[in-house]
C-alpha cells in the first residue's frame, strides 16, 4: 500500500513539474504573426487568451492564379474569430473577381468569378512557431499551393 501511495505521489509531483516548468503544450503567443508565402505572406493575430484568430491580411506580390496578376495586401477581420482547436486552425478568403468593365448602358453585370485562398496551420506545442500549407484556387479549380512558416512579430 505504501508503494502505492508512494508511486501516486510522485506521479502528482511530476505532473505538476511538467505542468509548471512548461514542457507542455503552451498557448499560442498572442499578437501578429507573419507567415511567409510564395505569394507574399499573411499577417495573423492571436487573441490574447490564444484561442482565436482575429484578423488576417493578406500581402501579395504578382501572385498570379486566375486572370491577371494580384499585388498589395487585402485584409479580414472576424467578429467571432476562427477557432484555434488543439493547436489547429485555418483561413479561409474569398475574392471576388470581375471580368469586364460595367457598362451603365448595359443592365448585365459583368461577370463576378471567385478567387479563394485556403490557409491551414498547426502552432507548436512551444506557442511560438507555426507552420502549414497554403491553397489557392479560382472558380474552384487550384491553380497554386504550397507551405509555409510563421513567428509572432
Amino acid at each position: 500500500m505504501k508503494n502505492k501511495i508512494s508511486i501516486l505521489i510522485v506521479s502528482i509531483l511530476l505532473c505538476a513539474f511538467v505542468t509548471s516548468c512548461g514542457l507542455g503544450n503552451k498557448v499560442p503567443k498572442s499578437g501578429d504573426w507573419t507567415a511567409k508565402t510564395d505569394f507574399g505572406s499573411v499577417v495573423f493575430t492571436v487573441n490574447p487568451d490564444g484561442t482565436e484568430i482575429t484578423k488576417a491580411v493578406f500581402n501579395f506580390t504578382n501572385f498570379q492564379c486566375g486572370p491577371g496578376s494580384v499585388s498589395g495586401s487585402m485584409g479580414l477581420e472576424f467578429s467571432e474569430g476562427q477557432k484555434i482547436e488543439n493547436n489547429k486552425f485555418s483561413i479561409k478568403f474569398d475574392d471576388n473577381v470581375q471580368l469586364g468593365v460595367p457598362d451603365p448602358l448595359n443592365p448585365v453585370p459583368p461577370m463576378s468569378n471567385v478567387r479563394t485562398i485556403l490557409i491551414n496551420g498547426e502552432i507548436k506545442s512551444d506557442g511560438l512557431h507555426a507552420s502549414g500549407t497554403w491553397e489557392s484556387s479560382f472558380n474552384q479549380k487550384s491553380c497554386a499551393k504550397g507551405e509555409w512558416t510563421a513567428l509572432p512579430n
